[in-house]
């Protein structure tokens, strides 16, 4: 386990304050790239809420995005209970990443849903809406 400031790492702290916006590389744990994404979009990877029955990849952990049971609260949806303004920025091409998708209330969503159009819902083009939503006033 190691932690690095800006000292230690001068240059790449610079690069991020200067060009990251916000990403989707977090690590809440030491496993597979889809357990943390889990964890980021609801706050845990499975085992706080009681998926222990979905072990694959021997780590104990939910790593599987098409697979049925994923249906704790997502942070959007606390977001949504508490009127705080929230959006997922993403394309057609996200190559399945948005984890909220994973989650059996997020599957059948339709056009029209809070939900669906704030998490789900996806761009022609990311950059112009995220622009589009700067300039208007409108980022969540």
């Amino acid at each position: 386990m190691a932690y690095f400031d800006k000292s230690d790492l001068p240059f790449y702290h610079a690069l991020v304050d200067e060009f990251t916006i916000g990403d989707q590389y977090f690590q809440s744990t030491f496993t597979a790239t889809n357990p943390n994404r889990l964890h980021q979009f609801s706050g845990s990877n499975g085992l706080s809420v009681g998926a222990n029955g979905t072990k694959i990849n021997g780590h104990g952990v939910v790593d599987d995005m098409k697979g049925p049971g994923i249906n704790w609260k997502t942070i959007g949806e606390y977001l949504e209970d508490a009127n705080i303004t929230w959006k997922v920025y993403h394309e057609d091409n996200d190559f399945g990443c948005d984890a909220l998708a994973w989650f059996d209330q997020f599957k059948t969503l339709q056009p029209g849903d809070p939900l669906y159009e704030k998490g789900i819902k996806k761009s022609d083009n990311l950059t112009e809406d995220f622009r589009n939503d700067v300039n208007s006033g409108n980022l969540p």
